[in-house]
C-alpha cells in the first residue's frame, strides 16, 4: 500500500518495534502505538489515525501472535491441546480475534457515516495450519477469523464496505500450501 502512494499507519503495542516496522515500510508511514486487545487503546488509536489521516479507507486486520507464545518449539515438538494454559489460550484469542473485531468497530461506524465506502482485509492463514497437529490456539483462533470475516461481509452487504480475507502462506517458504479467498 505504502508503494503504491497510500499514506500508511502501523500500529504495535511498543513504540520501539512498531517505529521500526514503520521506517521499514516506506518513508512517510507512521507508528501508532495501540494494543488491540484494550478497547480504551483501540479507540483512542484509531480517533489518532483519524486525525492524523483525515479518515481511514482501507483497514487491513493483521494483528497477531503465533504459536510460540504457547509453545517456543511448536514445529519440532507439537503440544496437545490438553497441555497448552488457559492464559496462552485466552491471550492468543483475544488478540487474534478480538482485536480485528474491536478495531474493525471502532473503524467500521467512520467507514459508513462519513466516507460512505471502505475496505476489510482480514489476515487469517490457510486451512492445513488452521488444522495442523500442535496448533491450538492458533488454528482455533484463525478459524474464528475467518468466520467473523464472513459475518462482517454478510453484515455490511450493500454499504460500500467490502471485507476481504486473506490465507497466505506458500509452499517455497513454509511448507503448508496457500491461497487467497474473499469473504463476499
Amino acid at each position: 500500500l505504502a508503494e503504491a502512494g497510500a499514506r500508511v499507519i502501523l500500529t504495535g503495542r511498543t513504540e520501539q518495534r512498531v517505529q521500526d516496522a514503520a521506517t521499514r515500510v516506506a518513508p512517510g508511514a507512521t507508528g501508532l502505538i495501540m494494543d488491540v486487545r484494550d478497547e480504551q487503546s483501540v479507540s483512542a488509536g484509531v480517533e489518532h489515525a483519524l486525525t492524523i489521516l483525515g479518515g481511514i479507507d482501507v483497514l487491513v486486520n493483521n494483528a497477531g501472535i503465533g504459536m510460540r507464545t504457547v509453545n517456543p518449539h511448536f514445529m519440532t515438538e507439537p503440544m496437545g491441546f490438553w497441555q497448552v494454559s488457559p492464559d496462552g489460550f485466552r491471550d492468543l484469542l483475544v488478540t487474534n480475534v478480538v482485536g480485528y473485531f474491536l478495531v474493525a468497530r471502532a473503524v467500521v461506524p467512520h467507514m459508513l457515516d462519513v466516507a460512505g465506502h471502505g475496505k476489510i482485509v482480514n489476515i487469517s492463514v490457510n486451512e492445513t495450519t488452521k488444522r495442523r497437529r500442535g496448533f491450538t490456539p492458533y488454528g482455533p483462533s484463525r478459524a474464528a477469523t475467518d468466520s467473523l470475516s464472513h459475518i462482517m461481509a454478510a453484515d455490511l452487504t450493500g454499504t460500500g464496505i467490502d471485507v476481504n480475507l486473506l490465507l497466505p502462506g506458500g509452499a517455497t517458504r513454509t511448507g503448508r500450501g496457500s491461497r487467497g479467498h474473499r469473504a463476499t
